[in-house]
């Protein structure tokens, strides 16, 4: 005769292991999403914004940093150059960091209704180099715990005994 109470605790098992499997997958995948944001830049294609001569703009919102900056005049199709506007990245401004264009530009040409700027963007969820680096770490390390979590009574119960325990 089998014993019940064996069975029950089997079952009992199997119950939490699906209970720990679901959960896991649930909070592995919301890290996921999370680290994405915290890994990824962004690029930014023609944002435009007006720009008169001697003044700040700030027309990346949500954004603490770019890089690879080129921008043009809209109205002449004539790319800007470098000198006649000076970007600064980190800024805080209104609480939270910033992206900055100084515009000071020398040709007549530069002005009119708009500029288009095109970069590399850091969003402002975007981490630094060690908290990337531990975004990822965080992804495989949580994965490695749900397979264990799922392997650990399989080893412990009878389909390990038929395996042969190592």
């Amino acid at each position: 005769m089998k014993s019940k109470q064996g069975q029950m605790n089997q079952v009992g098992i199997l119950i939490a292991v699906a209970i720990v499997v679901i959960v896991g997958a649930i909070l592995l995948q919301a890290t996921a999403q999370s680290a994405g944001d915290v890994r990824n830049t962004v690029a930014i294609t023609n944002q435009s914004f007006t720009a008169a001569n001697n003044t700040a703009y700030y027309p990346l919102p949500g954004y603490k940093a770019c890089n690879n900056v080129v921008i043009y005049n809209n109205t002449a199709d004539v790319v800007i150059g470098a000198g006649n506007y000076t970007v600064t990245n980190n800024l805080v401004r209104d609480g939270a960091l910033a992206v900055r264009v100084d515009v000071n530009y020398s040709s007549a040409v530069y002005a009119g209704n708009g500029w288009n700027l095109s970069c590399t963007a850091q969003p402002s969820t975007y981490g630094d180099s060690a908290g990337r680096a531990m975004a990822g770490l965080i992804i495989v390390f949580m994965a490695l715990a749900l397979l264990a979590a799922v392997m650990y009574p399989i080893y412990k119960g009878p389909l390990g005994d038929m395996l042969g325990r190592i």
